[in-house]
């Protein structure tokens, strides 16, 4: 049923929009209807299957990928070899940082792996030496 109704809002929508606005209005009512036939989807399955969502959690990585994503789109380093390599690197180490400030998960996810790391550091010194 959720996609019949995601598929009327698709084509109603570009019959309207169409004439106006060309192309994109494709993309704004495909947009448009994938959005909608996901949230009938979710609530449908929430009466199903019940989860705890923790929509603060979510704006918070969301808040992350927005400025990796910002900051990834406004550098330029010419060659598209090391656009796709600078941005990439660039946008997870952004990603990264910022959750690391905003989810105290991750911070406690991240001091485990650094002790880790300096463990096993330790461990190859000393059967080096």
């Amino acid at each position: 049923m959720a996609l019949a109704y995601s598929a009327a809002i698709n084509i109603g929508m570009n019959c309207l929009l169409l004439p106006r606005m060309g192309l994109q209005a494709a993309a704004l009512a495909t947009l448009v209807s994938y959005a909608f036939c996901t949230l009938l989807l979710a609530r449908m399955s929430f009466k199903v299957l019940p989860l705890d969502i923790q929509f603060r959690v979510i704006v918070r990585y969301l808040f992350a990928a927005a400025v990796a994503s910002a900051a990834g789109s406004r550098i330029d380093f010419g060659i598209p070899f090391w656009n796709l390599i600078g941005k990439s690197v660039l946008a997870v180490l952004l990603y990264a940082g910022v959750l690391s400030l905003v989810d105290y998960r991750v911070r406690g996810w991240a001091a485990q792996l650094w002790r880790r790391i300096k463990q096993r550091a330790m461990i190859d010194s000393e059967l080096t030496a």
